[in-house]
């Protein structure tokens, strides 16, 4: 499935729209917490915390949504796409900032990834390795080594030496690893933010004074009125798919 423009906006706004909610619900807990007990209680209950547990999952989605959309630059190949530029200019230097942009959201997803001990983040580490090292040879025909932790790493002086038709075909439209690494990192960024939101939900909802409870709602003016906003972050992201 190529992934446009417009997609990867919305896509990344949802991740925006989340960390922003974390951001609230800090604010409110700290202003709450300075309050008396008799006003804190609320149905009985307290918040989860689970805030450090949705920053990680928010960072995940973050690393999986830049990796995401550098593999779609260096995937596209429509009208002055980012090889043919190469080929006009005569400068590679876009195609090597996608490439390392490319590189270290690769190796921060999967650092992520590792962290955490889900069956279905598992599955996607897994996936993932197999992608880099089944397409190994041609990531080191451009200066893309697979090293033995199954991170990557670029050689600058090495990449700027391939033809631009070597590195079209290594991280191109064609490219297996392009791909296959896209697909997955779409999915992971899905899982993390649907995981972010869940815990996120559970941190912030308690009682009357919860932050969509009766209490307040700052998104009330943005007119999602008593509704929970995290409801509408996922809004057509379920259904997994491996490959896109």
């Amino acid at each position: 499935m190529r992934i446009t423009s417009g997609m990867l906006s919305s896509y990344t706004n949802r991740i925006n729209a989340l960390a922003y909610s974390r951001k609230s619900i800090k604010t409110q807990n700290a202003n709450r917490s300075r309050t008396s007990s008799a006003t804190r209680v609320a149905g009985n209950r307290q918040p989860v915390n689970n805030s450090t547990a949705v920053d990680k999952y928010i960072k995940l989605g973050k690393d999986a949504e830049s990796l995401r959309s550098s593999t779609n630059t260096l995937g596209y190949a429509g009208k002055n796409n980012i090889f043919e530029n190469a080929r006009n200019t005569g400068s590679k230097d876009a195609i090597l900032s996608q490439a390392k942009q490319m590189v270290s959201g690769y190796n921060s997803t999967m650092s992520g990834i590792k962290d955490d001990n889900s069956s279905l983040n598992r599955v996607y580490r897994q996936l993932m390795e197999n992608a880099a090292v089944e397409n190994s040879e041609s990531l080191a025909s451009v200066g893309i080594t697979v090293n033995k932790d199954k991170t990557l790493s670029i050689d600058e002086d090495r990449f700027k030496s391939a033809s631009v038709d070597d590195i079209e075909a290594a991280l191109g439209n064609g490219s297996r690893f392009t791909s296959r690494v896209g697909s997955m990192a779409e999915n992971v960024s899905k899982n993390a933010i649907s995981t972010a939101t869940n815990l996120n939900s559970a941190y912030s909802m308690y009682g009357s004074y919860g932050l969509y409870g009766t209490y307040s709602n700052p998104y009330a003016s943005l007119g999602y009125g008593n509704s929970s906003i995290l409801s509408t972050l996922l809004r057509g992201t379920n259904g997994f798919n491996f490959w896109g």
